[in-house]
C-alpha cells in the first residue's frame, strides 16, 4: 500500500510539473531549465543521503551504471520533455507521456525482468484508454494545433526514455537504498546537462525569471524533482516496473485539472470518466490473487 501510494503521489507531481514547465518555459531554454531543476533536486537529496547512507558502499561498476542511467533519465528525458512543451499544450503532452507504461511493459517482458500477464496488459490498456477519453473526448478535450505534432513526437521520445529507467534501475534498487540510487542518477543527469546549459549562457548571465517563474522553478526542483522522483524510485524498488509506471496514467488527469486552473486550458466532463478508467487500470495492474488458505 505504501509503495502504491508513493507511486501515485510521485506521478501526481509529474502532472503538476508538466504545468509548471509549460508555465515557465517561455522564460528560459529547455536545457537550462532541466539543469536548474535537477541541480536543486540534488541539493535537496544530498543531505538525506549523507544522513541515511553514509556507511553504504557502492561498487564502481554499479556507480557507473547508475550515472549512465541518470544521463538518460535525468538528462535526455527532461530535455525532450521541456522542448516538447514549447510546441504542445500541457494536456496533450501529458497524454503522450502516458504511453510510457505500455513501453515499460513491452521492454520488461522482452528482457524477462517481469512476468507478462493478461491483467497487467489489461491494466495498461485501461489506463491509457482513460487518459485518451479524458483528453480527447468532448469539444474542449483536444488541445494543441499547428506545430503541436512536433511537441507530440518529442514527448513520445521522452516517454520512450522514461520507460527504460524503471526496467534497468531495478537491479540496483535491490542492492542499494532508493534515495542513494536517485541521487546518483540525478548527478549523472546534471553533469551531462551542464555543458549544454553553459552553451546557452546559463553560467555567464544570471537567469532572468520573474517572481512567478522563480516559484515555478522552486517547485520543479523540490516538489517536481526531489520529492517526485524520490517517491517514484522508492515505489519502483517495491513494485514491478510496470506496476510503478502505470501510475503515470494519473499524470494527464493532474495536468488537465491544473492546466485549467493555472493556464486556462479547457476542462471537460470526460475527465471524470477517464479518471475512473485510470483507477481501474491501476487496480488491474496491481491485482494479485488471494493466497490459498491453509488449514
Amino acid at each position: 500500500m505504501l509503495a502504491n501510494a508513493a507511486g501515485a503521489v510521485g506521478c501526481l507531481f509529474t502532472g503538476a510539473s508538466i504545468v509548471a514547465t509549460r508555465f515557465v518555459i517561455g522564460q528560459t531554454d529547455p536545457v537550462s531549465l532541466a539543469f536548474l531543476r535537477y541541480l536543486i533536486a540534488v541539493l535537496c537529496l544530498a543531505p538525506v543521503v549523507v544522513a541515511l547512507c553514509r556507511r553504504h558502499r557502492v561498487p564502481a561498476r554499479d556507480l557507473l551504471a547508475m550515472l549512465g542511467l541518470g544521463v538518460l533519465f535525468f538528462g535526455a528525458f527532461p530535455w525532450f520533455f521541456n522542448l516538447s512543451l514549447q510546441f504542445t499544450s500541457a494536456t496533450r503532452g501529458a497524454l503522450v507521456l502516458a504511453t510510457s507504461p505500455m513501453m515499460t511493459l513491452a521492454l520488461a517482458s522482452l528482457v524477462r525482468s517481469e512476468a507478462f500477464t493478461g491483467l497487467k496488459l489489461l491494466g495498461v490498456i485501461a489506463g491509457f484508454a482513460g487518459v485518451a477519453v479524458a483528453i480527447l473526448a468532448g469539444p474542449g478535450g483536444i488541445a494543441g494545433g499547428g506545430r503541436a505534432w512536433i511537441g507530440d513526437l518529442l514527448m513520445l521520445a521522452a516517454a520512450a526514455v522514461a520507460a527504460t529507467y524503471p526496467v534497468f534501475v531495478k537491479p540496483h534498487l535491490m542492492r542499494h537504498p532508493p534515495v542513494l540510487v536517485t541521487l546518483v542518477s540525478m548527478v549523472g543527469g546534471v553533469v551531462a546537462l551542464a555543458p549544454f546549459a553553459a552553451a546557452h549562457g546559463l553560467f555567464a548571465v544570471a537567469p532572468a525569471f520573474d517572481s512567478a517563474g522563480w516559484l515555478a522553478l522552486g517547485f520543479l526542483g523540490v516538489g517536481g524533482g526531489a520529492l517526485q522522483f524520490g517517491l517514484w524510485v522508492w515505489a519502483v524498488s517495491r513494485l514491478t516496473p510496470t506496476q510503478a509506471s502505470i501510475f503515470l496514467c494519473l499524470t494527464p488527469i493532474t495536468a488537465l485539472l491544473l492546466a485549467g486552473l493555472i493556464l486556462g486550458e479547457v476542462l471537460t466532463l470526460a475527465l471524470f470518466a477517464g479518471l475512473l478508467m485510470v483507477i481501474s487500470g491501476i487496480l488491474f495492474a496491481n491485482w494479485r490473487p488471494p493466497a490459498p488458505k491453509t488449514t
